[in-house]
């Protein structure tokens, strides 16, 4: 475990399956994604990076947050 400013205690990215998988669907059925991004973070104990490449997420240019939906293309006929 690494300590980072403010006291916080992080775990090295060692997330196993099962938590990433449990971090999918707490997102998932999470109603405000944007701070579920933080909770999850503090939960699992490891950086919001973490939990946003755990699920997928494009962050968004000078640091202010993450996409939190994926972009779709959609084709019309």
């Amino acid at each position: 475990m690494a300590e980072e400013g403010g006291g916080k205690v992080q775990r090295e990215n060692c997330l196993t399956q099962a938590e990433m998988e449990e971090i999918r669907v707490m997102y998932r059925d999470a109603k405000y994604k944007r701070q579920q991004i933080g909770i999850l973070s503090e939960m699992y104990l490891v950086s919001k990076d973490t939990i946003a490449q755990v699920l997928g997420l494009e962050a968004l240019p000078g640091g202010r947050g993450y996409k939190t939906r994926p972009a779709v293309r959609r084709q019309w006929l």
